[in-house]
């Protein structure tokens, strides 16, 4: 039971994921390559998963305000979300460091 507990916790947080992970493996492809239109693709992604996980952020704030006896869950999703806040800053740093 508890294994089906961990695949729907990662099935509810398939957004922050993948923001995660394409992030990640564009800043490593760069890293490994150096081909320079990867930082400008990057910085797209960053803004673009930017929005979408604010959007996803606030979609969470709402769910917790309707069903606050469901908050344990609901707080796991947004902490997950807001662990990509400094993971993106971090990626963006290392990019506009480079092309400085």
């Amino acid at each position: 039971m508890e294994k089906d507990k961990q695949i729907e916790l990662i099935e509810q947080n398939i957004i922050p994921i993948i923001s995660f992970a394409v992030g990640a493996s564009l800043l490593l492809s760069f890293a490994t390559t150096k081909y320079e239109p990867l930082l400008y693709v990057g910085l797209l992604y960053v803004s673009g998963a930017l929005l979408i996980n604010t959007v996803y952020l606030l979609y969470l704030i709402i769910q917790l305000i309707k069903n606050w006896d469901n908050n344990y869950e609901i707080f796991i999703r947004i902490g997950i979300t807001l662990i990509n806040i400094p993971i993106s800053i971090l990626f963006t740093y290392i990019v506009i460091n480079h092309l400085l």
